[in-house]
């Protein structure tokens, strides 16, 4: 099913917006009809499919990010949340597992939905001091995750 199941039972205001193709209209119909069955304090619109322009923008409108897919040789998608400081909470199928132990988002079990649910609601109740201590650790790991200070000095030397 679909990442929607997840919505069920959080506390407090939720905006939900789906982005990307609807690739599979009987896969869709089962959202819309999962849509339909929250509660009222969780909003869930479809956004259809961004420019590639648009996608940091679009990220930078965001706390989370709630991608629990089954598999990511790489993760495009999730460097480019964890770019923007927006949280991901991915599943454990990717190689940004390492982001739980700095704090930078939650990387979890496909088959545990109450940890994605308490990563939800953990987000849904966080202040603005919460946020920006999250948004710093995601500048931290991607800082070491990525070598930035090494990769930049390999750069300067190509360019001289």
């Amino acid at each position: 099913m679909s990442a929607i199941k997840y919505l069920n039972g959080i506390k407090g205001n939720v905006l939900f917006e789906i982005y990307g193709p609807k690739e599979d209209e009987e896969y869709w119909s089962d959202c819309e009809k999962a849509i339909s069955e929250l509660p009222s304090n969780v909003i869930v619109n479809y956004c259809g499919v961004l420019s590639h322009d648009d996608i940091h923008k679009t990220f930078n409108q965001y706390d989370a990010f709630l991608f629990p897919t089954l598999s990511e040789n790489y993760g495009h998608v999730i460097a480019e949340s964890l770019v923007t400081g927006c949280m991901p909470i991915i599943s454990d199928q990717t190689p940004w597992n390492d982001m739980n132990e700095v704090s930078a988002g939650w990387a979890l079990p496909l088959n545990n939905e109450v940890a994605f649910k308490n990563a939800i609601q953990e987000v849904v109740d966080m202040d603005e001091e919460t946020i920006k201590i999250r948004r710093n650790n995601i500048d931290r790991y991607l800082t070491n995750k990525l070598k930035l200070k090494e990769l930049k000095i390999k750069y300067l030397k190509v360019f001289k």
